[in-house]
């Protein structure tokens, strides 16, 4: 299996665990989220690494992961990796001027990184926005003062997306293409952009309800009966009890073509490419 399908198989179970109970797995989604980040950052340097004669350093923790990412651009700025690599080693080397995780402070303010982020604008906009929930993650996972504070539902599924456009800068749309290539990893994609817009667009909401109240279903009749109530009136009361992960599983064929196509109808998400 290559690390590409590693890394798909990481992040459909990652929108899995999310699917199946938002509100309760938030926490543990903003955890996972971000040690999946540091996986796919690390292996696209090591690739790249591989191509560029290790003109790079093997990156030993997510912050160094991140820059080495943001170096392998430099050639769409013109400019040398060996001499931006030099340039930004000989600032972290400076305790006046050191960065320390999220905070890149003389590094972004160089000359070289704004070159960098002028032409290649998506990918360091996505790893800064990394860095950023790399910050808020140890914040909250190593603060004993924050330890029972939670990432709220906006930005986990910020987050989220995060790591799935990141998927697609790095792996050139191979890391879509391929968790969308099965009806489990489809109905999962589809119906998390839809659900992270439902608040902010009622459209969305509503195109949402409509796919899990509208399709015919065994799974729908067994959740009737295991609640005594029609599951589209506890699906909208409470999305965040499991029913549209059950039914998805269940028949994950069915709603990932009706997930698909109200996602792709608004805009949300591109048509599948074959």
């Amino acid at each position: 299996m290559s690390e590409l399908n590693v890394i798909v198989e990481h992040a459909e179970k990652l929108l899995d665990i999310y699917a199946s109970n938002p509100g309760y797995n938030g926490r543990a989604v903003f955890l996972l989220a971000d040690d999946l980040v540091e996986l796919m950052l690390r292996t696209y340097v090591r690739n790249w690494r591989r191509r560029n004669a290790d003109l790079l350093s093997e990156p030993d923790n997510f912050p160094r992961a991140a820059i080495w990412a943001i170096i392998t651009s430099c050639t769409r700025a013109t400019l040398e990796v060996v001499t931006v690599k030099a340039s930004w080693e000989t600032l972290e080397a400076n305790s006046n001027l050191r960065w320390f995780g999220a905070h890149l402070t003389s590094i972004q303010a160089s000359t070289e990184y704004i070159a960098i982020r002028r032409s290649a604008k998506n990918l360091v906009e996505c790893i800064e926005h990394a860095l950023q929930w790399h910050s808020e993650r140890n914040r909250l996972y190593h603060d004993p003062s924050q330890m029972r504070m939670a990432p709220d539902e906006h930005a986990v599924t910020d987050m989220l997306l995060n790591v799935l456009n990141l998927g697609n800068l790095l792996f050139t749309r191979r890391f879509e293409k391929m968790l969308r290539s099965q009806p489990l990893g489809r109905a999962l994609f589809a119906w998390f952009h839809l659900f992270r817009l439902r608040y902010q667009d009622d459209a969305a909401r509503k195109a949402l309800e409509r796919c899990f109240q509208s399709q015919p279903s065994t799974g729908k009749d067994k959740l009737k009966i295991r609640n005594n109530e029609d599951v589209g009136w506890a699906f909208l009361c409470d999305p965040d009890f499991g029913h549209a992960w059950i039914l998805i599983h269940s028949e994950s064929g069915t709603y990932a073509s009706a997930l698909e196509a109200e996602a792709v109808s608004r805009n949300i998400i591109d048509k599948r490419s074959n």
